[in-house]
């Protein structure tokens, strides 16, 4: 309120007080505004309810690698609507499979297409889920989520668990007749033929310790491929040391057979002429005495540089079958051990050079 053309004293007084009252009701006015805002700030806010969050329902489909699921979500348009459905991917056995985003989305009835396949983002995860298989089919949770966040909830949990299929009962059937077929047939020749048998007269030469270890790298390598490309399908699976592996191999058996045919060219032929002097005896016709104590020994008695290539290839061997087992890949081998496994091919072909004189 203005002041009177001549305010006295009092007036004075009186617009200064009711000044102050608008001040101080102001501040109280700015206060309580302040306090209001922190408080909304600082307030948690409600959480949705349990009926209003997406949770996995069904799941139709088959439940393998390179095979497409559809999965029903309840609640899956109203997460939408803050929320990009494209982001979601698979979870199985909790873990994320990035690189699997849907292939079609229906908000309508809540409803996504998974295509399940390996890629570059989630093969240590796939590696993981189908590596060491104690059957055809394995017991798994199942969900999709966010793959920078958690799943939604899922009927599929620890207690409604689905089957996961890491070998296809059909291929897997088919594949395991053919590998059992060829190594009884292969087996069958060890026994009956010269196949991994030292050349010569005969039909029961000594087992070959070059041509026994080409055949059991040979068949290592023929079985893991197999099994990896039933569980991944996968066909690129052989690196290049294995390459080099097989090579060493051959090349032992290649380096055996060329020093016993030129053994066999420097056996004295029997005489054709009575009066001629006769030549040295003819060593005996040499004959299997079970496969182990041919590998392991020759003419002269066991002999250490067989039983060392004997016993890499036993090792290494198993070795090659529990990371392909565990790990569903080839191990690429080393240098060094290429190196290792070349250097006792060389001592064992070395040794067969003095048999010769």
């Amino acid at each position: 309120m203005p002041l009177p053309a001549n305010p006295t004293p009092a007036d004075t007084r009186d617009a200064a007080r009711r000044r102050r009252a608008f001040v101080r009701l102001a501040l109280v006015r700015i206060a309580a505004l302040l306090c209001a805002v922190l408080l909304g700030l600082c307030a948690p806010t409600a959480p949705a309810h349990a009926d209003d969050l997406p949770r996995v329902t069904r799941l139709h489909g088959h439940l393998e690698l390179d095979y497409t699921v559809e999965v029903h979500v309840d609640n899956l348009a109203a997460w939408a609507l803050h929320n990009d459905p494209r982001h979601l991917v698979p979870y199985i056995d909790g873990r994320a499979l990035p690189g699997n985003a849907p292939e079609a989305i229906d908000l309508a009835h809540g409803r996504l297409l998974f295509h399940l396949r390996i890629t570059d983002d989630n093969r240590a995860v796939w590696m993981d889920l189908l590596g060491s298989p104690a059957g055809l089919r394995r017991p798994v949770t199942f969900s999709v989520g966010r793959v920078d966040g958690s799943p939604f909830d899922t009927h599929h949990d620890a207690n409604q668990r689905v089957l996961l299929t890491v070998i296809s009962p059909v291929y897997g059937t088919i594949a395991l007749v053919l590998v059992v077929l060829m190594l009884a047939i292969f087996v069958h020749l060890a026994r009956t033929t010269s196949i991994i048998r030292k050349p010569g007269p005969g039909p029961h030469q000594p087992y070959d310790l070059g041509r026994f270890q080409m055949a059991v790298w040979f068949f290592l390598i023929y079985v893991s491929y197999t099994a990896i490309w039933l569980v991944t399908d996968a066909t690129d699976t052989i690196h290049p040391s294995l390459l080099a592996l097989l090579g060493i191999s051959a090349g032992t058996a290649l380096s055996e057979a060329m020093i016993d045919a030129g053994s066999a060219q420097r056996r004295p032929a029997p005489p054709t002429d009575p009066a001629a002097e006769p030549p040295a005896p003819i060593p005996p016709v040499a004959c299997s005495q079970g496969l182990l104590h041919d590998l392991l020994s020759d003419a002269q008695g066991y002999r250490f540089d067989r039983f060392q290539i004997f016993a890499f290839t036993l090792i290494l061997g198993v070795i090659f079958i529990a990371d392909v087992y565990n790990n569903l890949s080839m191990p690429e081998l080393s240098p060094t051990l290429l190196g290792l496994m070349g250097l006792s091919s060389g001592t064992y072909i070395g040794f067969k050079f003095p048999d010769r004189t």
